[in-house]
């Protein structure tokens, strides 16, 4: 008895097994192309967070140059830019910001708590030339799924700071 239910167990496998890769007509599931290109996405990439960072911060400033957002004289405060992210080459910027002298509390209340710390210090500086030149920062936010840019501008005194917000995932996939 117990060799009939094993053996109707085998044979039901079997025919589940046969059935999955329809043999008999030979049409596959997914072809070779499909294959390759899906092991070309998967691709394990091993990154170091120094690499990932520094490239993190060289794209933000690319793309606030590029955008022209870093020279606009007068950048509306709290405003968000993202759409202005229209090109296929910053796919991987999520938001970007300028937070100004001027922020209110409820603008405020939208920034992340590592970013208001950042602009808090900011404002606090009391050397703004050696700011503007070593103030770039760079913060891993949301459980390290996102990385934050933030850079102060003004010309003689703290005006603002961009704030850009780059989704980790997709610039791994940049590399």
């Amino acid at each position: 008895m117990k060799r009939f239910f094993l053996s109707l167990i085998v044979l039901g496998l079997s025919l589940l097994f046969f059935a999955a890769c329809d043999p008999l007509d030979g049409k596959r599931a997914v072809t070779a192309q499909q294959m390759k290109e899906f092991k070309k996405e998967v691709t394990i990439k091993q990154v170091k967070e120094a690499d990932l960072l520094a490239l993190a911060g060289q794209k933000a400033k690319l793309f606030l140059t590029e955008s022209g957002l870093a020279a606009a004289p007068n950048p509306l405060c709290g405003e968000n830019k993202s759409p202005l992210l229209d090109s296929a080459r910053f796919l991987y910027i999520e938001k970007v910001v300028f937070w100004c002298n001027k922020t209110t509390p409820d603008q405020a209340a939208a920034m992340d708590e590592k970013e208001k710390l950042i602009f808090e210090a900011y404002q606090q500086a009391q050397d703004f030339t050696q700011l503007k030149e070593n103030g770039d920062n760079l913060q891993k936010i949301n459980q390290a799924e996102t990385i934050l840019f933030t850079a102060p501008k003004g010309t003689t005194a703290f005006e603002g700071m961009w704030s850009v917000h780059i989704n980790r995932k997709k610039l791994v996939r940049e590399l």
